[in-house]
């Protein structure tokens, strides 16, 4: 919402700049949806928090193979939060299409969780606070 960004911008650019941490934060947005789309490998660390980089690579690696597994749902908010006012909406529904592909092993809880995410992601005021009852 505050990006500056229209629903309409299809994908998320960021400019790289050393003393701009707004910049930084978008880099780091770019780097955990591409490690959980698996389009670079989730197990070198970009991120600066360490703990961060731990959940995007559980998350990631839950997408791999979540069969029969719980959504790690800790690592999936503390995931999002980094993202979710950085990305693009467009950036944001391809990582919550990947977590509905493994909508087997959603728990009623985590498809609730999910509905506010995608809300948020779109930027949409009344479905969030909708989806957030």
């Amino acid at each position: 919402m505050l990006s500056g960004l229209s629903p309409d911008d299809d994908e998320t650019a960021v400019t790289p700049a050393p003393f701009f941490v707004g910049s930084r934060m978008g880099l780091e947005a770019m780097w955990l949806r591409d490690a959980l789309l698996h389009r670079l490998d989730a197990s070198e660390q970009f991120v600066v928090s360490p703990e961060l980089h731990e959940h995007a690579r559980v998350l990631a690696e839950w997408l791999d193979n979540c069969a029969g597994r719980a959504l790690p749902l800790r690592s999936l908010l503390l995931v999002a939060e980094a993202m979710l006012a950085e990305l693009a909406p467009r950036d944001l529904e391809t990582i919550w299409t990947a977590v509905r592909g493994c909508d087997r092993s959603l728990s009623a809880r985590d498809r609730e969780w999910l509905e506010v995410l995608e809300a948020i992601g779109r930027r949409d005021g009344r479905e969030t606070a909708a989806a957030s009852r």
